[in-house]
Order: structure tokens, then sequence, then C-alpha cells
């Protein structure tokens, strides 16, 4: 499996706002986004792949038409691959909400979710893939599907690290 995400996206959007998860799913990739992933596309060999799975989320849809196209597959959507809710911000921003669930994995705001639970839906979605795929997903999607996997340490200005066979992979 090749996990695959893009996290350039049309306009800045407010989190304090209750439908942000549904409205998050809407955006886009901006013009820099598909530039970069279509010149990614025509470089890069996925020719052993046999599926493209994306989240139900736009931009994942956007980056995966490119594969899809060049290797004529139909992109298979699974709701387990959409990004991690948000839930109930209230005041808090969006910055404060991922600090801290990358230093308490289980916190997830009211009607959200936390990295653990990401993690569990991600982990279950690959368990059930059967063939070489591409998988357009979100980044809190492959941390918290990293956190099961890998070693966790913090650095000295306490950013979360992973490392899986003594390599650093986020």
């Amino acid at each position: 499996l090749y996990l695959i995400c893009s996290n350039s996206l049309i306009d800045n959007i407010s989190y304090n706002n209750e439908n942000i998860d549904y409205i998050r799913s809407l955006r886009l990739l901006n013009s820099a986004g598909e530039k970069a992933i279509n010149e990614y596309c025509q470089k890069t060999d996925f020719s052993n792949v046999f599926a493209i799975y994306s989240s139900f989320y736009a931009a994942s849809i956007d980056t995966a038409k490119y594969f899809a196209e060049k290797y004529d597959l139909v992109i298979k959507l699974d709701q387990r691959l959409n990004d991690c809710k948000v839930g109930n911000l209230a005041n808090k921003s969006m910055t404060f909400l991922s600090n801290l669930q990358e230093h308490d994995f289980s916190y997830k705001e009211s009607g959200g979710e936390s990295l653990l639970d990401v993690g569990n839906r991600m982990d279950s979605f690959i368990k059930s893939v059967n063939e070489d795929a591409l998988v357009f997903t979100h980044k809190r999607c492959v941390l918290g599907l990293l956190l099961k996997y890998c070693t966790i340490g913090y650095n000295l200005d306490d950013e979360l690290i992973l490392e899986f066979n003594k390599e650093v992979v986020y």
C-alpha cells in the first residue's frame, strides 16, 4: 500500500463553525496542489497497483484522479479514509487542538475524534485491503495510523517524533 495525502487546499476556513467537518470535506486542491500532484503523478511509477482508494473528501478525490486516469483505474471511496473529525472547537484554534492531540492521543472534542480513534479506523481499512493499492487520505489519518506502529518520542521543542525501524518517519 502507498499512502498519499495532499494539503494544498483552496481557501482558509473558519474553524469556529458548527458545520466544520462538512465544510472541510468540500475543499478542493488549489492550483499549486493540482500542479504538484500532476507532476508527481507523471514522474512516479505505480504500475504495480491494482486499486485506488480515496476518502470522500474533494481534495483526496482531486488528488486520486490523476492516478486513476494514468492507470485506467476506478477510484473506490471509503469513509474510513475520511479526515479526523474536528468536532466542536468552541473558542479553541485548530493549532491548539492539533498540539493537544499530539500529546494526548485519546483527546477529542465533543463530536470529534481522537488520533487513537482515527488510527483504529485506518488500521481497519488497511487490514481489509488485499491488493497493491494507492490510498488517498489525510495527514491526521496517517498520523493516527503511524501511532499504532511507531516508537513515540518528542524532540527538545516538545514536538512529536515517530520512529519505525530506527528511522524517523514523522
